[in-house]
């Protein structure tokens, strides 16, 4: 490298990402905190660049290094939002990056976009979610939306997890707004060899993943054995009502948490996995799935109809009777199923391929 030559600042802005890094916490994140994490600590292993990341508060010190991040810490979740957009904002200046980068519609995006309008920054908006851009989020936020859609139109790269989403992306922003579809990256292990018995759902307890599909699916195969690992997402007030279902429901081994960094196992041990979600973006879960040669079934989601163009698993279209006769399918020839997914993670998800392509654009980002 030439000494010369300063590194390219790159900043992940991702309150909830912290548990993640450190390991000996519990605490509950979703897939876009798996995402960033991934390409935070992947980039961070390249010399030409200085990756950093601004966290929640969860009692850490002020600044730490994790697998060669710098993580800041900003704001307490608990308390007042103005304080907390404050601690944000003067993270980022302590950060004082080229590129910053965040994921999902929040007032975070319309904070980020004002401070680099500010301070001369670029910056850079992940899409996490189909709700973002289908009507969902506009017809419940729609005030929100407008700055959200404004915002985005000041951004130097906009990212899709889906090829089908890049033109209804372009339609509602600045056109001049570079846009691509890049996957999720994980990293994928050389092989895998583990003996495989019953089934696996993950998931937050949110209601949009459908945890009910999931108990009808497990007493209508009751000879099967069943796992759940079902953390409780922030602010829910039916998850005990949920546990107290699937605790009287035997073939159903239900588990609170289990850390990002062990979760693999259960993934690599399943012969099937489940997703019941009424939507999604392209769940990570799906990749853990894939790289652990698990065959997939799916109630509804199919991004890109990855599940059929590849063979490695089932979607059902939302149809129960379907979902019920897609089960026996996939149980029954799941190798098969789970040979095909692997093959397709190694060739679409490895993170080390896919940093390249972040590593490209950055450089043409802070050359313009």
């Amino acid at each position: 490298m030439n000494k010369h030559k300063p590194k390219i600042r790159v900043c992940f802005i991702s309150p909830k990402v912290y548990p993640i890094f450190n390991r000996s916490m519990s605490h509950v994140f979703g897939g876009a905190e798996v995402d960033l994490y991934m390409l935070s600590t992947e980039l961070a292993k390249d010399d030409h660049f200085s990756v950093s990341v601004i966290a929640g508060d969860y009692g850490q010190d002020d600044i730490e290094t994790i697998e060669n991040v710098s993580i800041y810490k900003s704001l307490i979740f608990s308390k007042n939002p103005i304080k907390g957009a404050y601690k944000i904002w003067q993270a980022m200046k302590k950060v004082d990056g080229d590129i910053y980068i965040i994921k999902t519609p929040s007032l975070g995006v319309m904070l980020l976009n004002q401070f680099c309008k500010r301070f001369k920054k670029k910056w850079v908006y992940r899409i996490a979610h189909d709700r973002e851009f289908d009507g969902c989020y506009a017809s419940k936020h729609p005030l929100m939306n407008k700055i959200f859609l404004s915002s985005l139109g000041n951004a130097s790269w906009i990212l899709s997890q889906k090829q089908s989403y890049l033109s209804v992306v372009s339609k509602k922003v600045n056109i001049n707004v570079k846009v691509d579809a890049i996957p999720n990256g994980h990293r994928i292990p050389s092989s895998v060899s583990v003996k495989k018995e019953g089934v696996l759902w993950v998931g937050r307890s949110s209601m949009i993943k459908r945890p009910d599909i999931y108990f009808k699916l497990a007493q209508a195969y009751s000879e099967i054995p069943f796992t759940m690992i079902f953390p409780k997402a922030f602010g829910d007030t039916n998850y005990d009502q949920l546990k107290q279902k699937a605790s009287e429901i035997k073939n159903i081994s239900f588990i609170e948490h289990v850390s990002f960094h062990k979760i693999e196992t259960y993934f690599s041990e399943a012969k099937v996995f489940v997703n019941t979600s009424d939507s999604e973006g392209f769940p990570n879960t799906f990749i853990q799935s894939t790289k652990c040669q698990t065959a997939i079934l799916s109630l509804g989601v199919n991004p890109d109809n990855f599940l059929d163009n590849h063979k490695c698993g089932l979607c059902s279209n939302g149809h129960w009777d379907q979902f019920i006769k897609d089960f026996k399918i996939i149980y029954n020839n799941y190798e098969a199923y789970g040979q095909h997914g692997y093959d397709y993670a190694s060739t679409m998800h490895d993170i080390q391929k896919i940093i390249e392509q972040y590593k490209s654009q950055f450089k043409l980002i802070v050359a313009r």
